[in-house]
């Protein structure tokens, strides 16, 4: 994005049209656009400044929310982005995934898998499908009992219940 105009440019060219001089011609000898000079000559008679005014700097709407946010976060670290999104969402605070992420990278803060899905275990050597479908499989043991899972039935037709087919 361009830089603003200097002040003492801005200043010149209000003392150029305040001594007389036609707004066109005074902004064709500074070399400035007619609707600039004009915006700084309005700026001037209103608040009696040629500064420029301060650029960028916007606020998340999510600051607002900062503590409550920072909160679950701190009570809950193993959340992932969606699930964080979902809670807060419960919580009446309305965001997206990728607000919440960039309003987390202002604050430093990572969701990645901490210790508790370490001692689980990694799938180490194991991509793609077949890594997923194993924290899947992890994921549904935990929510389920495994011995109800695999009672009566192989490990073939309990993948196929998870949706995954292996060739």
């Amino acid at each position: 994005m361009p830089k603003s105009y200097s002040g003492d440019l801005r200043e010149r060219v209000i003392e150029a049209v305040e001594g007389g001089a036609l707004r066109r011609e005074t902004a064709e000898r500074f070399e400035v656009s007619v609707s600039s000079a004009v915006k700084w000559l309005q700026r001037w008679h209103e608040s009696k400044s040629a500064v420029p005014k301060p650029r960028g700097g916007s606020v998340s709407p999510l600051e607002e929310f900062a503590e409550q946010i920072l909160d679950l976060i701190a009570q809950q670290p193993d959340l992932t982005l969606v699930e964080t999104v979902a809670e807060l969402r419960k919580r009446r605070i309305r965001t997206s995934r990728s607000s919440l992420w960039r309003f987390l990278d202002r604050h430093g803060i990572t969701l990645k898998k901490g210790s508790s899905w370490n001692r689980v275990g990694k799938f180490e050597g194991l991509k793609g499908r077949k890594a997923r479908y194993f924290r899947d499989l992890l994921h549904f043991c935990r929510v389920q009992n495994l011995a109800q899972m695999l009672d009566g039935k192989d490990i073939e037709t309990s993948s196929a219940a998870l949706g995954y087919v292996f060739i």
